[in-house]
């Protein structure tokens, strides 16, 4: 994983060693802002299976290698204030109450390595700063 953050990059990997997936396996994003307001989106997704996590490292600060399948953000299902803007997949954007998905099917077995790479953004608001991306 590799976070920027205030022009600041963060990196390592995440790894979950023990997990079943379901028989059909979504990647999805998730938001909501309550009663604090904020822009959370993602674009630039892509994902790919084979290579340990590890042949993926980076040296510190550097940004990760393009995986090899771009997902078009046209191919999510959005719900509640999910919506789509150019590019970009706006989960929430700048009012308060807001909750929002985006859902895509992925074709992958469990025995598979799944990787994902995406870029977020969190911010314009008054503080709802959660966003989460689910793999099952």
């Amino acid at each position: 994983m590799t976070f920027s953050f205030d022009n600041g990059v963060y990196g390592g990997f995440g790894t979950v060693p023990s997990y079943s997936l379901p028989a059909q396996v979504y990647l999805g994003f998730s938001a909501r802002t309550g009663g604090a307001t904020n822009n959370h989106w993602v674009h630039g997704i892509s994902s790919g299976t084979g290579a340990d996590a590890h042949d993926l490292e980076q040296p510190a600060g550097a940004l990760a290698p393009d995986l090899e399948n771009p997902i078009s953000v046209d191919h999510f299902v959005l719900d509640g204030s999910a919506m789509l803007d150019g590019d970009v997949l706006s989960i929430t954007q700048v009012q308060e109450s807001q909750a929002g998905t985006a859902f895509y099917p992925l074709s992958i077995i469990p025995s598979d390595r799944f990787h994902v790479q995406f870029q977020m953004y969190c911010g314009d608001g008054t503080g709802a700063d959660g966003l989460c991306v689910n793999i099952g």
